[in-house]
């Protein structure tokens, strides 16, 4: 058995790293422009890396124009570091070295992530808000009940009001969020939490059950769903514009959609594929994965012998999609959140005036 050096080490400490997209696109659209312009590679990298403003992303491209100085190809320097770029750029980076077209690979790529991340922070900006509200909401009552409702239920105790059932519940309520067994609970099940959820994430059936579950939740799964599948589009497109063969093309469109129901069923396209199938018989045969539309889209595509269009087509389609459900979704949040809200602030003024209002009550 192999003993692992510091070799091994050095590949998983790049395998760790981590750089912000927009510095990634920036990266591809200059690489296309400067090699556009007959710059070499490698002194283009070096000129990129000298330049560049982050940390991160400089000690990447340092690193790259090194193994690019020693004869490794670009694709395969890049691999190094599958949290910067993604599959999908790499095996396009590796088609436009092969195809000698690199140029236009690159500005393909550049295309296609820019149109990925603009539907990315668009489901991330709507999604941002209701959890915010929510974090907000759970730390004003928090506070609430550490600081403002112990020392109104002490006065009542104190004035010997009677004391109503729901107001007995926000005693005990209380008492045990303000008790360390209380925080101790709260903080093991939070940790519960956050590590079940990461089991589930770490594997695939549980990643497929939990986006099952998150699809069937209304406005909010149609709208991910979409994302999904106009993610798809996009990198579909730039895939057929640089001439990637379909078994590839939808294995990496999976990946880039960023839906684990997809990428599962990848292995079911390419066994259809194998058999003679077209795509979009296929996908009409799963309408729970891929809606009827999209099916359809894909048809005329394939009976065109127009795939590129088609799915540039099917992109702006599912795009509008999105810009649309998530108006809705915002719509509804808002009014969601604002009665969550007023319930449990309605609870807490009720079940702490109600006892001194019956005691006001007697008094009279």
């Amino acid at each position: 058995m192999r003993s692992r050096g510091p070799s091994d080490e050095l590949v998983r400490e790049k395998a760790k790293v981590r750089v912000d997209p927009d510095l990634v696109l920036r990266y591809y659209r200059e690489l296309a422009t400067m090699l556009g312009s007959g710059v070499q590679l490698a002194q283009t990298l070096d000129t990129l890396a000298q330049f560049s403003e982050d940390p991160k992303m400089r000690e990447v491209l340092h690193d790259i124009h090194e193994m690019i100085s020693s004869g490794r190809p670009l694709s395969n320097a890049m691999s190094f570091y599958p949290r910067v770029f993604s599959s999908v750029a790499i095996s396009m980076v590796k088609l436009g070295e092969e195809t000698g077209q690199i140029v236009d690979s690159l500005g393909k790529l550049a295309t296609w992530m820019e149109r990925d991340q603009d539907v990315r922070k668009r489901v991330k900006a709507a999604l941002i808000y209701p959890a915010f509200s929510l974090g907000l909401t759970f730390l004003m009552t928090l506070g609430l009940f550490l600081f403002v409702i112990p020392e109104f239920l002490d006065m009542l105790v104190q004035m010997g009001a009677e004391i109503p059932p729901t107001t007995r519940f926000l005693v005990l309520l209380t008492d045990f969020l303000t008790s360390p067994v209380g925080w101790a609970v709260m903080l093991m099940s939070l940790a519960f939490v956050w590590y079940s959820m990461k089991a589930i994430l770490d594997s695939e059936q549980g990643r497929l059950v939990l986006f099952r579950i998150i699809y069937d939740i209304p406005v909010l799964g149609p709208t991910l769903l979409s994302a999904a599948l106009a993610r798809y589009a996009a990198a579909a497109e730039s895939m057929f514009a640089c001439g990637v063969d379909i078994f590839t093309a939808t294995r990496l469109c999976a990946l880039a959609s960023g839906s684990p129901l997809l990428l599962h069923d990848v292995k079911s396209v390419h066994q259809s594929l194998q058999e003679g199938d077209s795509l979009s018989s296929h996908m009409q045969r799963r309408p729970n994965i891929y809606p009827g539309c999209f099916g359809q889209f894909v048809l005329a595509g394939e009976e065109s012998a127009q795939m590129e269009p088609m799915f540039r087509n099917i992109h702006q389609f599912y795009d509008e999609e999105v810009s649309h459900r998530l108006k809705s979704l915002t719509s509804m949040i808002e009014p969601i959140m604002m009665s969550l809200i007023a319930v449990i602030v309605g609870f807490i003024v009720v079940s702490l005036l109600l006892p001194l209002h019956n005691f006001i009550s007697q008094i009279g």
